[in-house]
This record gives C-alpha cells, sequence and structure tokens, in this order.
C-alpha cells in the first residue's frame, strides 16, 4: 500500500507539476514539501500544521483533502501498532537489567550499627575527649581575640592609607591641570591635555572657519546663539569674521582679544 508522501509526489509528477509550483500555489515552503513526500513529518513544525500542508497539497493536485489527512492518521497509528511491540521488548530487557543491577548492589555488605558504635566507644575515652574539648575552646577564643583585637589595629592604619592616597591623587589632579599660554609668535601652546578643546559662542552671526590638524572640520556661516566644539590632537586653528560675537575658550581657559582688534581674528594652538 503506498504511504501518503508516495502518493502525493507520484501524482504531482504524473501531471507535470513542480515542487516549486506548489510551494507558490499553496504557500508552503518547498522544504515542508519535500519533508511530507519523503516521510519525513518530524521536519514539519506541529501536526496542525502538518495536517494543513497535506490537505492544502492534495487539493491542489486534484486529490481528496481531508481523505488524504485521515490516511494519513490511519498511516501514524498502524506505524504506532508496529513500533508497541519492540518497545516492550525492550523495557523487558531493561527491567530486567535493573533487576539484576538491583540484585548486585544487594550483596554488597552493610555496616554493622554494633561495629560503629564500639569504635565510637574505643576512641571517646575521657581522655580523647578532654583533648577535643580543649582544642574547641583554644580555636574559639584565638577567634575571638582576632576579631576583638586586629580590625581595631588595622583601621587606623587604613584611615591613613587612604589619607595619604587622596593627598596624592590631590596633587596629582592639580599638577595635570591644563594651561594655555601664548608665545612670542602669537601662537597659544597648551599643556597638560590629551587633546586642544576649543569652545566658541556666538551672540551674533560670524563667518567661521576651524582647521583640526590640517584639516578642515567647519567653513561657513555661525548664526547667533550657537556655541560649537572642536577638538585637535597636535594643532587647532580658529579663525572668526568678528570678535565682537565670537567668544573663544581652549581648555577651559578664555582667549582674549587685543583692545585694537576688530573684525577678522585667528586663533592659532598648539600641543
Amino acid at each position: 500500500m503506498s504511504s501518503v508522501g508516495e502518493i502525493l509526489k507520484n501524482t504531482r509528477e504524473a501531471k507535470g507539476i513542480t515542487i516549486e509550483q506548489v510551494a507558490e500555489a499553496t504557500s508552503i515552503r518547498v522544504l515542508y514539501l519535500e519533508a511530507i513526500e519523503n516521510e519525513q513529518f518530524q521536519l514539519v513544525p506541529g501536526e496542525v500544521y502538518l495536517k494543513g500542508f497535506i490537505r492544502n497539497y492534495a487539493n491542489y493536485i486534484g486529490l481528496n483533502g481531508p481523505a488524504m489527512v485521515e490516511k494519513y492518521k490511519e498511516q501514524v497509528e498502524a506505524n504506532k501498532k508496529h513500533e508497541h511491540p519492540v518497545q516492550a521488548e525492550t523495557n523487558d530487557i531493561k527491567h530486567q537489567q535493573t533487576e539484576k543491577s538491583g540484585h548486585g548492589k544487594a550483596k554488597l555488605a552493610k555496616p554493622n550499627t554494633f561495629d560503629i558504635m564500639s569504635l565510637l566507644e574505643k576512641f571517646l575515652t575521657k581522655r580523647n575527649f578532654a583533648l577535643l574539648a580543649g582544642l574547641i575552646l583554644v580555636i574559639a577564643a584565638g577567634s575571638f581575640i582576632n576579631s576583638f583585637f586586629g580590625d581595631k589595629d588595622s583601621q587606623p592604619a587604613k584611615t591613613k592609607q587612604a589619607a595619604v592616597e587622596s593627598v596624592k591623587s590631590e596633587s596629582a589632579d592639580k599638577s595635570q591641570v591644563a594651561s594655555v599660554s601664548k608665545d612670542q609668535n602669537g601662537i597659544y601652546i597648551v599643556k597638560n591635555a590629551a587633546n586642544i578643546e576649543a569652545q566658541v559662542e556666538f551672540s551674533g552671526d560670524c563667518w567661521t572657519e576651524a582647521y583640526a590638524d590640517g584639516k578642515e572640520v567647519f567653513v561657513g556661516m555661525m548664526s547667533a546663539g550657537k556655541t560649537v566644539n572642536w577638538k585637535a590632537e597636535k594643532e587647532l586653528q580658529i579663525k572668526v569674521g568678528n570678535v565682537r560675537v565670537a567668544k573663544i575658550n581652549c581648555n577651559g581657559q578664555p582667549i582674549p582679544y587685543a583692545p585694537d582688534e576688530n573684525g577678522i581674528a585667528v586663533r592659532t594652538f598648539k600641543r
């Protein structure tokens, strides 16, 4: 008797229908259609989907879909009946092995309670008991002394060490404050800083140019109320078209303009 998968596949091929055509017409993936034809039903996600796929597949190629689903159920039941005797035989074998294993374990000698009590009585003489009690007392006393005096002695040292580290940290921070100074060529030198960081605030519209490490980062008109930040590793140059509306800060320090500076101004920063 032909199986469900064989009937579907043989009918499809006899009518010259490709499996891709079935997939397109039924919206069932080719992977699942091939699994049904090859009787690999476990590849289809769920029994409900599997029965629906079989019904739609059969209807599309001209077969009776519900009848094909019933045939699938009968086929599954028949397979279960064939599998049950084998399963029962396997279970019997496992049961027999378990019983044998259990008998083997039963043959192992059990410890005699009387023998254990005799050993305990021999060990727990008055002398041994006194030694054991004394040892416990010594351990307990040592633990108490360590907890009572140890923490008090170490606490001042820890506090002092923390204070020293705090002072060192503050000193290091002070020594690493960034400084910006102007050299004889009018260039601003930035020290104690990982980068050159400039901020420009605009109180009015202003033509502005900025170049970081030789690369253009901005050229255009800045509007009033805008604040921009630029960063460079080695050199930063800023050009503003109106010094009266552009306020420049470099690494947290304001960069002043000369009293006679009007209109265009250029500021170059190096590290």
